[in-house]
């Protein structure tokens, strides 16, 4: 019975920080946040050697002016999500609709209490009415070893993918706008 209690106390508390709530599949952009004209869309990947499932992590995004968590952005999944995009390798591929602006995405540990992550933040730039391929976020050591990352250009296979997984993203020729490493 205790067990029961922790899980549903659990989920409550990522349903209510909204970490469940928005989806970053790519099957998940429809046309019309596509066609809206004051947002923008960004085309992002992750990458791992195997699922880090104890020691994962994943990418908030945050206003890079207030250092705030954006509003109403999902956080996207690194290491730690049950699934993989990619035959491959280990990762996702993750499509946001967002207001313009400029924006920081971090690594942070998945689980409390993990230590394992030197926090690096990424820079990117949203411009409306335009959509902008950021390039693969990959972690570059083993789960439970002290996380490391970089950015990848996979641009053709991302943008493939995202063809074949949402009919609405076909005529998507998203700009190279690859992540940019910043000292927070």
């Amino acid at each position: 019975m205790t067990l029961l209690r922790i899980s549903a106390v659990l989920l409550a508390g990522a349903l209510a920080a909204g970490c469940a709530s928005t989806s970053t599949s790519v099957k998940s952009v429809t046309p019309a946040q596509l066609a809206d004209a004051g947002r923008g869309t960004i085309l992002v990947s992750t990458a791992a050697a195997q699922r880090c499932a104890s020691t994962g992590s994943w990418a908030p995004i945050y206003d890079a002016a207030t250092h705030k968590l954006a509003a109403g952005t999902p956080v996207l999944p690194i290491d730690e999500h049950p699934d993989s995009d990619y035959p491959d390798h280990y990762g996702t591929l993750s499509a946001v609709s967002l207001p313009p602006g400029r924006y920081l995405m971090t690594v942070e540990a998945a689980n409390p209490g993990v230590e394992d992550i030197e926090v690096p933040a990424f820079a990117f730039e949203v411009v409306a009415g335009h959509a902008r391929y950021l390039g693969t976020l990959t972690r570059t050591t083993r789960c439970g070893t002290l996380a490391r990352f970089s950015v990848i250009d996979n641009y053709d296979v991302d943008v493939m993918l995202a063809a074949q997984r949402n009919p609405a993203l076909r005529d998507l020729a998203p700009e190279r706008a690859l992540l940019t490493f910043v000292r927070r």
